[in-house]
């Protein structure tokens, strides 16, 4: 067995390990709730967001929740626009309940990969990924499918593209940080300082980083303008 191999097989074992801990750390609660109340689906949020969905799939985009109580503005959002893209209930109440088994773990080995682009030694950076995937912070966000567990997992997949830099990659990254965007203003904004201070340090892609980070910029503006224009609008 070669060098190389071996370090491959390594680095699938530790990735493995940390995807593993990470399902067993949602299915916990999950499991916990289904036991105590015949219920899979974990916070207000979800209910919220499958509503939502659903109102979409039959109505369109809308404009202004009057379901709420007195009624509200609704903030266009890309996690609830996907998931009506789904059609029928059954089908978002399943993407629901299956999305923290996929997104969850997916992000904590993103993680562990993104720590590793620094060349942090290895049991460095499992410690980390499960740390990460233990945190009250992961389980809240992942455990009850919110909007944030969509954010979470593009912006990790975008700065992995982004660290390990070509231009394929680069453009990849730059695709995963819009949608990112889109799930929140708190991910633009983070996307932005991380683009900032790789372009900074760059040496030969610098040019195209600072790109990244103004098409970034601008695509955010829009979005985030045009939909308030909108809402000055009702």
């Amino acid at each position: 067995m070669t060098s190389s191999s071996f370090l491959r097989g390594w680095v699938k074992q530790s990735t493995l390990v940390v995807a593993l801990f990470s399902v067993v750390v949602i299915l916990t609660p999950i499991a916990a709730r289904y036991l105590h109340y015949d219920n899979l689906l974990i916070g207000g949020e979800v209910y919220y967001n499958a509503r939502i969905a659903e109102g979409i799939a039959q109505k369109g985009i809308m404009l202004y929740d009057r379901l709420t109580f007195s009624g509200e503005h609704y903030s266009l959002s890309a996690f609830n626009v996907l998931l009506a893209a789904l059609g029928s209930r059954s089908r978002i109440y399943l993407a629901l309940l299956v999305m923290p088994f996929v997104l969850g773990p997916l992000s904590a080995v993103l993680l562990y990969l993104w720590l590793g682009c620094f060349r942090i030694k290895r049991h460095v950076r499992i410690v980390a990924a499960l740390l990460f995937a233990a945190s009250p912070a992961f389980l809240h966000t992942f455990c009850s499918s919110s909007i944030e567990a969509a954010g979470v997992f593009t912006l990790l997949l975008g700065l992995l593209l982004a660290t390990r830099g070509g231009f394929a990659n680069r453009l990849a990254a730059l695709l995963a940080l819009m949608i990112s965007a889109l799930f929140g203003p708190l991910n633009m904004v983070i996307s932005l300082f991380t683009l900032n201070y790789y372009a900074s340090r760059a040496n030969k892609s610098r040019a195209m980083l600072w790109v990244m980070m103004l098409s970034l910029a601008v695509f955010s503006i829009f979005f985030y303008a045009f939909w308030c224009i909108h809402l000055n609008q009702i």
